[in-house]
């Protein structure tokens, strides 16, 4: 007979470091419930996105950047030392909230980030805001392990300086009333220096026990968190067709495109055997780590390129638009979703093959196929709008993510040439 059941507590715990080789490890549900806040910034940085882009604002694009890099730098960051020091206790639980709580500060800061941005100045002080409550609470997390950690001092240290270091930058950047030129300047080399901290700290000071397949399961567990906010982005965009009456095809299109390319994204994605492979390179993870901040973004544009061919769709075939509602140029909404979904080719690609330090001649030719097909839908639907229709170009869209894995499936010797386990 079973003994009674206790509730489980979360005492305080030394944080000494986990076993990089633990067998099992496995995202925590406390780090799932944290991805999950990324959706809300996520979805109002490519609402943003599209409604600024839709009235001809490119200033967006800077504003939209700015957005991904603050959630997904903490997001990262506080990742890699979840995976090396988590003890699911009482203290970093609360620091969790604070990460939380950040996100969402970040997400309300957007709108205004984005206005100001379009009308030529700068209010991103509640981004400023959200992203140094995150970036707090994680050295407090470094503090923690500083104390228990010993014979890590030195790489903690690091982290500790530069991330403070970096916060009182942002914070004396947010206060001052410069010009816009100048901000440019100085925000991309703080990024620049938070950027090389964790870089430093591991390679100069010595590696933090971070666990390979621990952090290749949260990489792609946030790349499902924003294929997720695509779908909810679909939903979306489909019930504004819906609303407005528009004809029965484009909102099959619409809503066939949008499925086939979250289907496509997360094939592509998870095709790519990450685990291994950063387990036996981890001197070349840092190209990988970094490189996933556009690849996410790309993910999340890409939500924002079919609400404007949606938009333009909407414009092209008479259908009454909503009130105020501008219409996007034919060319320049295909341009955008074009655009995030060669990014994405690419940087999958690329990223996975860096890692296994191989590039097979039929992913180079993939590659260069589709973003070539790319290319040329966005020329014919700028330079002849009412030839290429929005429908079939869509159509063609959605085909393009298939063709390296039509390839793989059929392929003879498995994927990418390799033998199929």
């Amino acid at each position: 007979m079973l003994g009674a059941m206790q509730i489980r507590r979360h005492p305080i715990k030394p944080m000494t470091g986990r076993s990089p080789d633990e067998i099992g490890r496995a995202a925590s549900p406390l780090e799932l419930l944290y991805d999950l806040t990324l959706v809300v910034a996520f979805a109002v940085a490519a609402d943003q996105l599209a409604e600024q882009l839709a009235q001809g604002h490119l200033s967006a694009i800077l504003a939209f950047t700015l957005a991904i890099y603050a959630t997904c730098w903490c997001w990262i960051n506080f990742t890699w030392f979840s995976s090396a020091y988590d003890t699911d206790d009482v203290l970093m639980r609360l620091a969790v909230i604070a990460q939380m709580t950040g996100v969402i500060i970040i997400a309300l800061g957007l709108p205004a980030l984005f206005e100001s941005l379009e009308e030529g100045s700068l209010n991103e002080r509640l981004v400023v805001v959200g992203y140094v409550v995150m970036r707090l609470a994680l050295v407090g997390l470094w503090i923690r392990a500083y104390i228990n950690d010993v014979k890590r001092r030195p790489t903690i240290r690091v982290y500790i300086c530069g991330i403070t270091l970096a916060q009182i930058f942002w914070i004396l950047l947010a206060f001052s009333d410069l010009p816009f030129h100048i901000w440019i300047v100085l925000i991309v080399g703080i990024y620049a220096f938070e950027m090389l901290v964790p870089y430093i700290a591991e390679t100069k000071r010595g590696r933090t026990p971070w666990h390979p397949h621990h952090i290749a399961e949260r990489y792609g567990l946030l790349a499902l968190i924003a294929l997720g906010e695509g779908i909810s982005g679909l939903v979306k965009t489909v019930q504004e067709l819906m609303s407005l009456n528009s004809d029965v095809l484009q909102v099959v299109v619409v809503t066939a495109t949008g499925i086939s390319l979250t289907m496509g994204l997360w094939w592509l994605y998870f095709a790519m055997p990450s685990a291994q492979l950063v387990a036996s390179h981890r001197n070349r993870v840092f190209a990988w780590a970094y490189g996933h901040i556009p690849l996410y973004g790309s993910i999340a544009a890409v939500g924002a390129g079919l609400h404007l061919m949606a938009m333009s769709m909407q414009y092209e075939t008479g259908v009454e638009p909503v009130e105020g509602a501008i219409a996007p140029h034919p060319g320049s909404s295909t341009l955008v979703l074009c655009v995030a979904l060669a990014v994405y080719y690419i940087l999958v690609f690329a990223l996975f093959h860096y890692l296994d330090g191989h590039v097979p001649v039929a992913s180079v030719a993939e590659v260069s196929i589709a973003c070539l097909v790319l290319a040329a839908l966005v020329l014919l639907r700028w330079r002849y709008p009412n030839m290429m229709q929005p429908e079939p170009t869509l159509l063609i869209i959605a085909f393009v993510t298939w063709i390296p894995i039509i390839h793989w499936e059929l392929a003879p010797n498995g994927w990418l040439g390799k033998k199929s386990d």
